[in-house]
C-alpha cells in the first residue's frame, strides 16, 4: 500500500473518531434527571405513617409544580383535602347508624342528606389544630420534543391529633344538635345526638 493511500486512510479513521467524539449525546425526549432536592427522599412520601400515640398523619403531594412555593401550597391543599375524606367518612358512618336506627328516609325533609351534608361542610370548616410536621421537594428537567423543562416534585406530611379531630367532630355535631331542639327538629336532634354518642364510643 502506498504511503498517500496509508495516510488518507489514517486520516478518515482520526476524522470518525473526532467527529463522534464532538457530537453531543441528546437525551431521549422524557428523560428525567433529578437537579435538586431538599433531602433524601422520606418514608412517608411513599406510606404514610399509622396512627401513634394520639396523632394522625395525612400526607399532600403535588407533582409537576412549576415553583417550589406554589408546589407547597398544592401539596398542603391536598393534605387538607385527605383530612376533610376522613372527616366525611367519619360523619356519614355515624350518620347511616343513626339514620338506620331511627328509620328516617334519606330524602327527609328534616333529618335526611341535606343534614348529613351540612355537618360535613360544618366540621370541615371548624377543623382546628392541623400542623405541618415535614416537607420534601425535587426539582428535576425533563428532556422534551424542542426543549429542556424545569419542574418539582412536592410533600408535606401533616399531623393532627386524634383528640382534637374527635373534638372538632363532638363541637360541631353538639352545636347542630343545639340548633336543632332551638328550631324544634327533635328528628334531627335526636339523629346528631346519636351520631354524637357514636364517635365519642368509638375512638
Amino acid at each position: 500500500m502506498s504511503i498517500s493511500k496509508q495516510f488518507l486512510i489514517v486520516a478518515l479513521i482520526t476524522g470518525f473518531v473526532i467527529g463522534c467524539a464532538s457530537t453531543p449525546t441528546i437525551p431521549p425526549v422524557g428523560q428525567r434527571t433529578v437537579m435538586k432536592e431538599s433531602s433524601k427522599m422520606p418514608d412517608w412520601y411513599t406510606h404514610v405513617p399509622a396512627e401513634k400515640n394520639d396523632i394522625l398523619y395525612f400526607r399532600g403531594i403535588k407533582t409537576r409544580a412549576l415553583a417550589m412555593e406554589d408546589g407547597l401550597t398544592d401539596a398542603r391543599m391536598d393534605a387538607m383535602r385527605n383530612i376533610a375524606e376522613r372527616v366525611q367518612t367519619v360523619i356519614h358512618t355515624s350518620y347511616e347508624k343513626a339514620r338506620t336506627e331511627y328509620g328516617i328516609p334519606k330524602d327527609d325533609q328534616d333529618a335526611g342528606k341535606n343534614l348529613e351534608d351540612g355537618i360535613v361542610a360544618q366540621a370541615k370548616a371548624t377543623l382546628i389544630g392541623v400542623k405541618e410536621k415535614d416537607a420534601w421537594w425535587e426539582e428535576y428537567s425533563e428532556t422534551g420534543a424542542a426543549r429542556v423543562s424545569y419542574f418539582y416534585d412536592v410533600a408535606v406530611l401533616m399531623e393532627f391529633s386524634k383528640s382534637d379531630f374527635d373534638k372538632s367532630l363532638a363541637n360541631t355535631l353538639g352545636n347542630a344538635e343545639q340548633k336543632a331542639k332551638d328550631e324544634k327538629n327533635k328528628k334531627a336532634a335526636d339523629v346528631l345526638d346519636r351520631m354524637r354518642q357514636d364517635i365519642k364510643n368509638n375512638p
